[in-house]
């Protein structure tokens, strides 16, 4: 096992350094093959015949049991079965004991966007802020560029913003988590934000993600919203987006989801609670179109 391991992690490391795959996802691989070798370390040593789905059955128990998260387990399931199709093609094995291994079945909620009262509290904060002070300008910019653009946190840093298209009225970024840039139109509040930040050699956020988190985690315990990330501002970038929009497609567009179908995932109880206003909406056109007839 321990051998199928270290030839995947060699030939995805060539995948990162030719441009293939994003470094974070390597790191995922190394995580979940840590998890795996820290809950059963006899595994590591263990030869790939005699690795079986029950191996994996009892690595889902003993992690629920440990108080993790079904989301988290059904992530390390999926790279264990990449590793495992890995191996069937490089003929290590003959077929993969995750093929009859099921993910663990959780209940679809909505991504977690700020409510308005959430909303009000976010502003009375940016508005609190001392702006003579660099560290707390960096923070508000970077919370309404996320909250305006729906980016994630690191489309926005350097160096994969390029000025140019702040020029050409819109926001582009080339790298996004699907390989597959997306531009949206540059607002008046993108703007005035980008606009303070010019004078910054590269880019407005000349930061790393560390730095980002560093800072806007000051503007959310200022709002008393313990449990958001700059994440949670592009959710509500989406949620919001949606509401102004009506419209999935655009929304998904705006987000650069891969399919329209992972933008209704994340907000199919906000589209589910519109459609009551849309049902009233129709009901009261109908009845005057129809009273209007007499």
């Amino acid at each position: 096992m321990s051998e199928l391991c270290d030839a995947f992690l060699e030939t995805y490391k060539l995948k990162v350094r030719s441009g293939s795959i994003k470094p974070i996802s390597l790191k995922r691989y190394y995580f979940s093959i840590n998890t795996l070798f820290d809950y059963d370390p006899t595994l590591s040593n263990k030869p790939l015949a005699d690795i079986t789905w029950q191996d994996f059955e009892h690595f889902k128990i003993y992690r629920l049991e440990e108080g993790f998260s079904a989301e988290g387990i059904n992530t390390n399931l999926r790279n264990f079965r990449t590793i495992f199709n890995f191996g069937e093609a490089k003929d290590y094995l003959k077929s993969s004991p995750l093929r009859i291994v099921d993910y663990i079945k959780t209940e679809k909620q909505d991504a977690r966007y700020l409510n308005e009262n959430e909303m009000r509290r976010l502003h009375s904060a940016l508005e609190d802020l001392d702006l003579n002070q660099q560290f707390q300008r960096d923070a508000r910019d970077l919370v309404l560029f996320y909250l305006y653009t729906g980016a994630r946190a690191s489309e926005a840093l350097y160096p994969d913003f390029d000025w140019n298209c702040v020029d050409q009225n819109r926001i582009h970024f080339p790298k996004t988590k699907t390989y597959k840039g997306r531009s949206i139109p540059l607002t008046q509040r993108i703007e005035d934000v980008l606009e303070g930040r010019r004078s910054i050699t590269g880019g407005p956020f000349h930061f790393t993600i560390f730095t980002v988190y560093n800072r806007t985690k000051f503007v959310f315990e200022k709002a008393e919203l313990d449990d958001v990330s700059t994440h949670n501002l592009r959710k509500t970038a989406g949620a919001y987006y949606y509401m102004a929009t009506r419209d999935i497609f655009a929304t998904s567009r705006f987000l650069g989801h891969s399919s329209v179908k992972v933008t209704e995932s994340h907000y199919v109880g906000l589209i589910q609670s519109l459609q009551k206003e849309y049902s009233n909406l129709f009901d009261s056109i109908l009845t005057n179109k129809l009273e209007k007839s007499r």
